[in-house]
């Protein structure tokens, strides 16, 4: 059973309506859907007073919905959707209402298609239209966060095609590590910038980095590195090479390489494991963590799931014996 926490970790009672009300706003924060934000506020669809004001306290008061807005049209419909299940349960909430009045004065259907996620702490803005595969948030990342958080030591981190850059953000957050998020787009490293200052770190912790440049020169400037991390970076055949040759620099200068990515396509990853072995290089699947740190558990028993059945896949590529 999972353990509900506040954003500062702090344990909350369980099945209370501050906790649920707290959970729910967490997946608002996640940007779940309106449907998954409220089963968590009201699981049994039974509406209670208490968590209905906890709900609108919490949204009225969160530092990072006040500093990182969710985009209005979205907040809308979850606030929307929750004032009239509490009115049809014969609830009102005066601050709730207010608040769901300001989301449609700020709604407009021209609004640009950013709006910001959290996990914890960790705050990003993403970007939800087609084709802007850098600056979405993609499951492989949040297997990929969850496994370093619970396995790496303090070190020397760089993380390949970062694009939201939450596994580095994390891990810089916490106590010893040195971070360093890059990602060969520059429309996405000017997104790393952005959510590296939101998250108070240096912008210079990113680099823009083709993986055809060269190795060496990125490794100079901001190396050594003990650890290198990739989640979903390779989704097209034509990435595989020049990405196994990355891979294969990283562990020839004593780097360890671990990667996340999700198989959407059998033949896909049967390429990237021919352009590691063509470097004799290997994949070793590693366990994923059992209860996540930052992960909603929704969320973390689908991603489970799909670990079990070979649709995500969690290993470090390792030179052959």
């Amino acid at each position: 059973m999972s353990v509900s926490v506040d954003d500062t970790g702090k344990q909350l009672p369980e099945n209370d309506a501050e906790t649920r009300a707290t959970d729910a706003v967490r997946e608002l924060k996640r940007g779940a859907s309106c449907k998954d934000v409220l089963a968590t506020l009201w699981p049994s669809d039974a509406v209670d007073e208490a968590s209905l004001e906890a709900f609108a306290r919490i949204l009225r008061n969160d530092a990072i919905l006040s500093r990182c807005p969710p985009k209005p049209s979205y907040l809308r419909q979850v606030l929307a959707k929750a004032v009239s299940q509490a009115t049809d349960a014969g609830y009102s909430d005066d601050a709730l209402c207010e608040e769901l009045a300001q989301a449609v004065v700020r709604d407009d259907d021209t609004e640009d298609a950013a709006s910001h996620v959290a996990l914890g702490k960790v705050v990003m803005r993403t970007v939800d239209r087609a084709n802007e595969v850098g600056l979405r948030l993609w499951p492989a990342a949040e297997v990929l966060v969850e496994w370093a958080l619970d396995t790496l030591k303090p070190s020397r981190v760089l993380e390949l095609g970062a694009g939201l850059g939450l596994v580095g953000l994390a891990l810089a957050r916490r106590p010893g590590f040195r971070v360093t998020l890059s990602d060969g787009d520059a429309r996405v490293c000017a997104n790393l910038r952005y959510n590296a200052a939101l998250n108070d770190l240096d912008e210079d912790v990113v680099r823009q980095f083709r993986w055809e440049e060269d190795f060496g020169e990125l490794w100079a400037a901001a190396g050594p590195f003990d650890v290198v991390l990739a989640a979903d970076c390779v989704y097209d055949p034509a990435l595989a090479p020049p990405f196994a040759a990355v891979v294969d620099e990283a562990l020839k200068r004593g780097a360890d390489v671990v990667l996340a990515n999700a198989v959407r396509n059998p033949e896909t990853w049967r390429i990237v494991v021919e352009a590691l072995a063509a470097r004799d290089l290997i994949f070793e699947d590693l366990a994923c963590v059992q209860v996540p740190r930052l992960v909603p558990a929704r969320a973390w028993a689908g991603h489970a799931a799909a670990l079990a059945a070979g649709a995500l896949r969690l290993g470090r590529v390792v030179r052959r014996v």
